[in-house]
Formats: structure tokens, C-alpha cells, sequence
């Protein structure tokens, strides 16, 4: 079965630049926060300040979790999006947990939510997003019975070829160079 690769992230993490180096590998299909327009669509949690819903992507988190699953299986995938966007959602979805490969990028709080804030000073708490991924995380070695990978941002920023050779050999990619590039 092709893999199913989430990093999980909290917002000003530098997610979009693992993104893009995921992208750049060529060898998987990949997927910009799909779970957003549950959150901020379906949920309606609060009005995010210039989002317009995607209409090429579902609304409900079911639709969401089964657009990966059959995108799946066709090949390896591999999808950024918010922990928050799905807690508690996922944890309750055993099967679908079961199938990710779980992964974290964290970035000092104080540098991310600063950044955050100068985007969209009405952020909620939830908006922050390390709550959320510290219980996805936590579920994550509980069903596992080990740790996730976790990434620094600041790690991946000081040394990006060593990091992500780390980041690819454990969740068993090989590695891609040109994608750094």
C-alpha cells in the first residue's frame, strides 16, 4: 500500500517551504492543507480573514480523509495541514490514524505566533496550534508505542540536506537531493 504522509504543523512553522521540497521530489502526489475548508468552511469555527473556500476541494472531514485515502492508492502522497484543523476528529478515526504516517513540525512558539499575529491580529488560541498538535502527537506514540518524528524549523533552516535525508530515511523515502534545489 503506498504511503499516506502527513506533517502536521502549527501556522508560521515554514511548513510551505517543506511543502515545496516535497513537491520538488517529483514522486508523490501532494496536498496544501486539504482539511482547511472543513475547518473554516464546514465548522465555521470563525471567519478567517481573506479564505475563500476552495471549491476543487471537499468540505467535510470525511470527504477530506476519503479524497486522500483513494488519492492513495494510486501512489504515495503526501499532504501539510493543521492539527487543529482535525482534533478531535482524527483521533476518533482509527482507521484513518492507523494509515498516516504521522509527522510534526514545530517552530519556537515565540517566532511563530509573533508572525502569525502580524498576518491576523483576531487569532484565536486555537489558532496557535501547539495545543492541538501536542495531543495529535501524544495519540501518535500511544497507538504507536513510539515517538513521532518531529522536525524543528529551525534545525531544518540551519542544515535543509541533512535534516530532511533524517526526515526522508525515517519515514522510509529515499532520498531526493534535487529537491532542495
Amino acid at each position: 500500500m503506498p504511503p499516506l504522509i502527513a506533517l502536521w504543523v502549527h501556522p508560521r512553522s515554514m511548513s510551505t517551504a517543506m511543502e515545496r521540497i516535497m513537491r520538488e521530489r517529483g514522486d508523490m502526489s501532494c496536498f496544501h492543507e486539504p482539511f482547511l475548508n472543513y475547518f473554516y468552511g464546514h465548522r465555521k469555527v470563525r471567519i478567517l480573514p481573506h479564505f475563500e473556500p476552495d471549491p476543487a476541494l471537499p468540505e467535510t472531514y470525511e470527504d477530506t480523509r476519503d479524497m486522500l485515502v483513494e488519492a492513495a492508492r494510486a501512489g504515495p502522497v503526501f499532504f501539510k495541514d493543521m492539527s487543529y484543523y482535525v482534533i478531535p476528529e482524527i483521533l476518533d478515526d482509527r482507521d484513518f490514524f492507523k494509515r498516516v504516517t504521522h509527522t510534526f513540525l514545530i517552530r519556537h512558539p515565540l517566532r511563530s505566533i509573533v508572525s502569525y499575529h502580524k498576518l491576523d491580529p483576531e487569532l484565536i488560541q486555537t489558532e496557535v496550534g501547539l495545543e492541538a498538535q501536542w495531543q495529535h502527537a501524544e495519540a501518535v506514540a500511544q497507538t504507536t508505542g513510539r515517538p513521532p518524528v518531529v522536525l524543528l524549523a529551525e534545525e531544518v533552516q540551519n542544515d535543509p540536506a541533512k535534516m530532511l535525508r533524517a526526515y526522508w530515511e525515517a519515514i522510509g523515502l529515499p532520498p531526493k537531493e534535487e529537491a532542495l534545489s
